[in-house]
C-alpha cells in the first residue's frame, strides 16, 4: 500500500495534472484494485465465491420478483 501511495505521489508532481498522468493514475488503481481482489479471494480459500453469488442472485433475480409480485397487489 505504502507503494501505491508512492506512485501515486511520484507520478502526479512528475507529470502535474496532464490527461495522461490521470490515464496512468487510473490504470495503476485499476491494477491494484483487481490484485488486491484477487489476494483477498485467495486469502478466504474462495469461501467468499458462494456467498457472492448468493448476493448477485438475491439483488438480481429475487429481489425484483418480489417488487412485481408486490406491485401486483396494490390498488389502483
Amino acid at each position: 500500500m505504502l507503494g501505491f501511495i508512492i506512485m501515486i505521489l511520484v507520478i502526479s508532481s512528475v507529470m502535474g495534472n496532464q490527461s495522461g498522468a490521470r490515464k496512468l493514475l487510473r490504470a495503476l488503481f485499476t491494477f491494484w484494485a483487481v490484485l488486491y481482489g484477487i489476494r483477498i479471494l485467495l486469502f478466504t480459500g474462495f469461501h467468499l465465491v458462494p456467498m457472492l453469488v448468493i448476493i448477485w442472485a438475491v439483488m438480481n433475480i429475487a429481489v425484483p420478483f418480489v417488487k412485481g409480485f408486490a406491485s401486483s397487489f396494490q390498488k389502483r
